[in-house]
This record gives C-alpha cells, structure tokens and sequence, in this order.
C-alpha cells in the first residue's frame, strides 16, 4: 500500500512504454487539471477537479494529460488484492 502526490506536465503519458500495473486497486483524486486513463472509470476513465479515478487491480494503466496545463492529483493503493 502506499499513497502519494503527483504532477504530470502537459501532453504526457506516465510510465510510457511501460507495463504499469499493480496487485491493488488504485485510486486517483484529481487536484487541479485534467487527466484521463483510457480504459477506467465512466467516461472514459477522464477526470477533473474534485472528481476521481478507480484503477482495479492487475490493470495495465498509462495517467495521460493531452491538456495544456499540468494535472496535480492525489494517488493511492487500496490495499486490496485481486
């Protein structure tokens, strides 16, 4: 388990060309901005101020910011393996 507070720049994918993923779900509350997890939550897994982005367990997950401005969210493993 772990949490934690991440930016990410405008027009970037994190982990990129990685295999992202881990044993627990994992949530992302955004802070400011906007970003998008293809593949997550409704709407296409996209999220904005206040609103947030469950990554179920064993999911392969790339944090994408095709914005103009950086996206500050919070993160955190659930601790709930699948």
């Amino acid at each position: 388990m772990g949490a934690g507070r991440a930016t990410f720049g405008p027009h970037t994918i994190a982990h990129e060309g990685e295999d992202h993923r881990h044993a627990y779900d994992e949530l992302f509350w955004v802070l400011s901005g906007n970003i998008a997890v293809p593949g997550c939550g409704k709407g296409n897994g996209k999220a904005g101020p206040g609103e947030f982005i469950v990554v179920p367990a064993g999911q392969e997950h790339h944090l994408t910011n095709r914005t103009d401005r950086s996206c500050t969210v919070l993160w955190m493993l659930l601790g709930r393996k699948r």
